[in-house]
């Protein structure tokens, strides 16, 4: 007969066989296996059907004894081999939770076996309650995986069928895990990780304005399920959006970004910030220095400008003087600086200066005193001469009065003109001078001397016979032998003029008079020879004295009177000498030095 159906144990399990999963085969006759007649024999000891109480520690091959037994009561012994083999064993059961939204839950089952050749592995899940969810299904994969499952509890169950007829069940081969559980929900937090904070400038876009254009580095986030980043600002900008930040506007101050990063069930937060200083100074310009003159009669200038204006990058500035004088207000001689500073609602600053340099232009004033006329002091050739000295004023204060030319007052002046000069200058170096002059006169500068001494002219009586006459200043009257007479011709006679002050050039006016005097000639020493009898004698202011040599024509038997005049303007009108010639005596000039 032919047998196509094995029975297989398993190390340390009972054999099972059920005739209700009846042998295949082709009997010599028809055989009719009941429950009432048929017997087993396995390994040598007869059994009755359904159960093989014998234990197998090990694997291997055995043969198992069917008797059949016929209607006819004849019998008929059947040897089977039988195969033990390891039982399948349910090692591990993994189940996926349902976390995010659109997953799915799974049970991962994992065997421990060796599928014998002509056997099936089947797989099938359970609830805890052993209500089955996905029925029997052949996988001889030692993994298999049940998809698509709700959350619950759930028991994964295997088994062996016989690969050519899934009908028929390995006794002994069922095994089922423990109850595992699929959970439902997200339990795993999403993160973020925002950038490191930022500490700029306004300066740093390049824009001059109050706020700043800031790249924000990407946050990092991530998250087991879809999740959504969002972000809010707050502090120094209020904004919200989703997503990256990336390039934003930010003003001056703290900017606290808050990013969120949320999936279906959890939300995780992580901030960062951005400082924003305003470190770009504020800007200001003075208008030129000004120069002015004072007002007039004044010693300061009422000035007027416009005052400067800061301006900075971001509003709030604010302008002050904080050295010099305002506007319209009065300034002082001299430069006076003026400062003014922006300061920026940062706290920068700024400044600028000009100055204002008020001049005094105005000359001082002063006044001399009208010239003064002075007679020379008594026996004298100077005059001691006093005066009120003029002193400047200014409009100004500092003004000095100098006299620069002249003498003081109460110093002896010499005669002639003395200028007398007087300089105020002020404390701008202003100048203003004024003058005056003091003459000093002497009246009769000059005179007839007597080099031989001196007499008082017009006193003596003339020429006496026989004795000498000094009145006749250096001239010596000889008186001739008696008897002796001279005949008409020329007689010499000297006139000595002196000058008695020294008053630098000098002049002088003289005459030669008298009854039938004529003059035939005139030598003046330093000066030339004339006829005249009369003239103006210019002297240089070296000399000091004029000799007169004049020739006068004799007349005989008479005595010639002549009267020598000289005048310098003086308060006299002139000054005379005077000297008679006798006709008959020779008048011989014996004055040394003067021949």
């Amino acid at each position: 007969m032919s047998v196509d159906y094995y029975f297989y144990g398993f190390p340390g399990s009972t054999v099972h066989w059920d005739f209700n999963e009846p042998v295949t085969y082709t009997p010599s006759g028809d055989v009719i296996l009941n429950n009432a007649s048929n017997n087993i024999t396995f390994d040598g000891v007869l059994y009755q059907k359904g159960i093989f109480p014998h234990v197998y520690a090990t694997q291997g091959d055995y043969l198992l004894s069917i008797v059949e037994q016929t209607l006819s009561c004849s019998s008929n012994e059947i040897t089977l081999p039988v195969h033990v083999h390891a039982k399948p064993v349910i090692s591990d059961v993994v189940p996926t939770d349902i976390v995010c939204s659109g997953d799915i839950g799974s049970i991962a089952v994992n065997v421990t076996a060796v599928v014998p050749g002509p056997l099936q592995l089947q797989y099938r899940l359970v609830t805890s309650l052993d209500v089955e969810v996905v029925a029997w299904v052949n996988d001889n994969n030692l993994s298999h995986y049940f998809n698509n499952l709700l959350a619950g509890s759930y028991k994964a169950q295997i088994r062996y069928v016989l690969d050519s007829d899934n009908s028929k069940v390995v006794k002994g081969s069922f095994s089922e895990s423990s109850v595992v559980v699929i959970n439902s929900g997200d339990t795993i937090d999403p993160t973020v990780s925002a950038s490191t904070d930022v500490i700029t400038t306004t300066s740093a876009d390049g824009l001059g304005d109050c706020d700043v254009d800031i790249a924000i580095v990407d946050a990092i986030y991530d998250d087991n399920c879809s999740s959504t980043l969002t972000w809010a600002m707050t502090g120094a900008v209020t904004a919200s959006g989703s997503g990256q930040v990336g390039t934003y506007t930010f003003s001056i101050g703290i900017t606290t970004i808050t990013y969120a990063n949320t999936d279906g069930t959890n939300s995780v937060t992580d901030v960062m910030t951005v400082t924003v200083t305003d470190t770009e100074l504020p800007t200001i310009t003075c208008l030129s220095d000004i120069a002015q003159a004072a007002d007039a009669s004044s010693c300061d200038a009422v000035v007027t400008y416009v005052a400067p204006v800061g301006v900075d990058n971001c509003s709030g500035a604010t302008t002050a003087q904080i050295a010099g004088l305002a506007s319209g207000s009065t300034f002082p001689i001299g430069v006076t600086t003026n400062t003014f500073e922006v300061t920026d609602a940062a706290g920068n600053k700024a400044s600028c200066s000009f100055d204002v340099t008020i001049t005094d232009t105005e000359l001082p004033t002063i006044t001399c005193l009208s010239d003064i006329a002075q007679a020379a002091d008594a026996s004298s050739c100077d005059a001691v001469v006093t005066y009120v000295a003029p002193v400047g004023v200014d409009n100004c204060s500092g003004a000095t009065t100098a006299q620069i030319a002249g003498l003081a007052s109460g110093s002896t002046f010499p005669i002639g003109v003395t200028t007398n000069t007087f300089e105020v200058t002020d404390a701008a170096g202003n100048k203003a001078s004024c003058s005056f002059d003091v003459t000093v006169t002497k009246d009769n500068n000059i005179a007839v001397v007597d080099v031989t001494g001196t007499t008082t002219p017009e006193t003596d009586p003339g020429i006496v016979n026989g004795i000498h006459c000094p009145d006749l200043n250096g001239i010596q009257a000889v008186v001739a032998p008696s008897g002796n007479t001279y005949s008409a011709g020329t007689s010499q006679v000297q006139f000595r003029v002196d000058r008695l002050c020294n008053t630098g050039d000098w002049s002088f006016a003289y005459s030669i008079e008298g009854e039938d005097v004529n003059v035939s000639n005139v030598l003046i020493s330093n000066v030339g020879t004339s006829t005249n009898s009369s003239g103006v004698v210019n002297v240089s202011a070296g000399t000091n004295y004029v000799l007169f040599t004049i020739d006068v024509d004799n007349v005989v038997n008479t005595a010639l009177s002549i009267d020598f005049k000289i005048s310098d303007g003086g308060t006299e009108s002139a000054i005379k000498d005077h000297i008679t010639i006798q006709h008959n005596l020779k008048i011989i000039p014996l004055i040394g030095g003067f021949e």
